[in-house]
């Protein structure tokens, strides 16, 4: 959606110590696999308080109403930077190693900062527009520090908009080398021959 964002408009406001939870739902099309995500975020230090905000990274199903069963990809925590000190919006990219998803099937990308409250309120403004994108839209859950709220309690949604946001998809997940396979095979084998040994 970013080639329509004017780099500016957005909503506000993500982290500790409520709106803890944003994410844009997506559809999959032909080339299955996701590489990777972006949003584009600002911390807003003349909100509420100073602090970076903590954060992590998910994709999940979406049923509809809310993220469903087990974490397709989970990042760990995450930090803001606030544009490595530069202020204004920063690009988070998220890579998830070639995430493998269902033609047609549809999916939440999201930062929760839910599990990584510090006692100190720090929140964040994230880019944000109308509705260009006709797979999703954005949504989000007021959810504080109860990140099991988010696969059993609905979420908040805004189909008449989107986030800034960027997807890198590919057809199939990377495979190693041919090198690698090679050493993958003789480590393999040269565990083989040291049980043999051992039995003998």
């Amino acid at each position: 959606t970013t080639s329509s964002w004017d780099g500016s408009t957005n909503v506000y406001p993500f982290g500790e110590s409520n709106t803890a939870t944003y994410g844009q739902t997506f559809t999959v099309g032909s080339e299955t696999v996701l590489d990777t995500f972006s949003f584009f975020v600002d911390d807003n230090d003349h909100l509420v308080g100073s602090d970076f905000v903590d954060f992590e990274a998910y994709v999940y199903a979406w049923d509809g109403a809310k993220a469903s069963g087990s974490a397709l990809f989970s990042s760990g925590p995450n930090a803001t930077t606030n544009n490595g000190g530069l202020g204004g919006f920063e690009k988070i990219e998220i890579e998830t190693g070639g995430l493998t998803l269902a033609t047609g099937a549809e999916y939440v990308a999201f930062f929760s900062a839910s599990n990584l409250f510090d006692g100190v309120a720090g929140t964040s403004i994230w880019g944000y527009l109308g509705d260009v994108y006709d797979g999703g839209h954005f949504v989000y859950q007021n959810n504080g520090a109860d990140f099991d709220a988010l696969t059993t309690s609905a979420w908040t949604q805004r189909p008449g908009d989107d986030l800034a946001f960027e997807m890198e998809f590919s057809t199939t997940a990377a495979v190693p080398e041919p090198g690698t396979l090679g050493l993958i095979g003789a480590s393999l084998l040269g565990l083989g021959a040291m049980r043999r040994r051992r039995g003998a």
